[in-house]
């Protein structure tokens, strides 16, 4: 395990979010902090989330879709050892994450 750059997990719940859902996908992705997987939990919705998410999902290997209606469900997928969850509707500066990572 390494602790000095550790996986981080940053879990993003989405239901109809295509308002807001590429600007917090692209500010996610260009974090200075690289070494993330993102899980995206898609709790049915009705929009066009999981198009957007397929989009992203092509893009960058770093993001995985969950389609899934319990809500504990995908810690099930991380492999991390820090689990960060961010808000869909909100867009996130490139240093977010390594500005954290020291108080980790």
């Amino acid at each position: 395990m390494e602790l000095e750059n550790p996986l981080i997990t940053i879990i993003i719940p989405i239901y109809n979010r295509e308002q807001t859902l590429e600007r917090c996908l692209c500010s996610v992705l260009r974090q200075t902090y690289s070494h993330l997987e993102i899980i995206a939990v898609d709790d049915g919705s009705t929009d066009h989330s999981r198009v957007i998410l397929d989009k992203y999902q092509k893009k960058d290997s770093r993001l995985r879709k969950a389609v899934e209606s319990s809500s504990c469900a995908y810690f099930l997928f991380s492999f991390a050892i820090i689990l960060w969850m961010l808000l869909s509707e909100r867009k996130y500066l490139p240093e977010s994450i390594s500005v954290f990572m020291p108080f980790l």
